[in-house]
C-alpha cells in the first residue's frame, strides 16, 4: 500500500513539475504595453478644451494638468527596461492618434506605436481623455502576448527584472505584488471625491453583489508594472460587459467609472489565478 501511494506521489510531483515547465515555456515571450500622452500637443490640447466643456459633474481632478503633465518619464523609463529587463519582447505605446515621442529612435524595432483607434471597441468614444476607457480596451492590441507587462510612464524598474519572478516557483502561477501601504479600510469607508476613488468604491461595490467578496483590508494592487493575462482580461469583460462599455464611453473620469485594471487584479486574485505576492528589497 505505502509502495502505491509513493508512486502515485511521484507521479502527482511529476505532472506538477512539468505543467509549470509547459506554462514557462508556452509563455516565454512576454510583450510591454505604457499608456502615453503628449500633454504638449496643441490639436490634443484644444479637442481636451472642447470636449471638457460638454461634460458636466466630473471628479475634481478628472481635468486636473498634473494628470495629463508629460515631463520624458517614459524616455527613463523605457532605459531602466532596457537595462534591467532586456529579455521583454514586443514593447507597444498606446498614445492619442497622431502623437508620437519626438525623442523616440523610430528604427527601435522592440517599440511599436498603437493609436486609440486601433485598439476601441467603438470609434465613436474617441477621442478619449480618460486612461481607464484606453485600460478598457488594451487587450484588443493587435498581437499582444497572452502575458504582458503594464506600464504607467511614471513607472522605473531599479534593479533587474528576471522573467521566472513574475511567476510562483511551485505553482507556476502569476504573482499579484499587492500595495503594502496605499490599501486601507479608510480610504474605502470614506466619501469618494477623486475619479481614481470613485472607481476602487465601485469595483468593491461590483465584487460584493456579484459575488459576494468583502474588501475590507483595503487590497489593492500596487503601484508598479504588473503582469496581466490576456484571456483573464476578456473573462472579466464578459461578466462586467456593461461597466467596460461605461468606463469606456467616459471622455474623462467620472464617478461611474472602473479602473478596469484594478477590476481585472481583483477578480484574479480572488478566483485565485494569481497568488498574492509582495515585492521585497534583496
Amino acid at each position: 500500500f505505502l509502495f502505491i501511494i509513493s508512486i502515485l506521489f511521484f507521479i502527482l510531483y511529476f505532472i506538477s513539475k512539468r505543467n509549470n515547465k509547459e506554462l514557462f515555456n508556452k509563455q516565454n515571450k512576454i510583450d510591454v504595453v505604457y499608456t502615453w500622452v503628449d500633454s504638449k500637443d496643441k490639436k490634443w490640447l484644444m479637442l481636451k478644451k472642447i470636449f471638457s466643456k460638454k461634460i458636466k459633474n466630473k471628479p475634481e481632478e478628472s481635468n486636473n494638468k498634473l494628470r495629463f503633465n508629460n515631463i520624458d518619464e517614459l524616455k527613463y523609463s523605457l532605459r531602466s527596461l532596457y537595462k534591467f529587463s532586456p529579455w521583454v519582447n514586443n514593447i507597444f505605446i498606446v498614445v492619442h492618434d497622431g502623437q508620437y515621442p519626438k525623442w523616440l529612435n523610430k528604427n527601435e524595432s522592440k517599440i511599436k506605436i498603437i493609436e486609440h483607434s486601433q485598439i476601441f471597441d467603438d470609434l465613436n468614444n474617441l477621442p478619449t481623455f480618460n486612461s481607464q476607457a484606453i485600460e478598457c480596451n488594451i487587450d484588443n492590441i493587435p498581437n499582444l502576448s497572452e502575458y504582458f507587462l503594464y506600464f504607467n510612464d511614471d513607472m522605473f524598474l531599479g534593479k533587474e527584472l528576471k522573467y521566472d519572478y513574475l511567476f510562483h516557483k511551485n505553482s507556476g502561477k502569476p504573482k499579484f505584488f499587492l500595495d503594502e501601504y496605499a490599501g486601507t479600510p479608510f480610504f474605502f469607508k470614506r466619501k469618494p471625491i477623486t475619479g481614481y476613488e470613485f472607481a476602487w468604491k465601485n469595483i468593491n461595490n461590483l465584487l460584493k453583489n456579484r459575488f459576494n467578496i468583502e474588501n475590507e483590508k483595503g487590497v489593492s494592487p500596487i503601484h508598479q508594472c504588473r503582469l496581466y493575462k490576456k484571456s483573464y482580461i476578456k473573462e472579466v469583460k464578459k461578466i462586467f460587459k456593461k461597466y467596460f462599455k461605461i468606463t469606456s464611453k467616459s471622455r474623462f473620469r467620472s464617478t461611474k467609472d472602473i479602473s478596469p485594471l484594478g477590476l481585472v487584479s481583483m477578480y484574479t486574485l480572488y478566483r485565485k489565478y494569481y497568488i498574492p505576492s509582495i515585492i521585497r528589497s534583496t
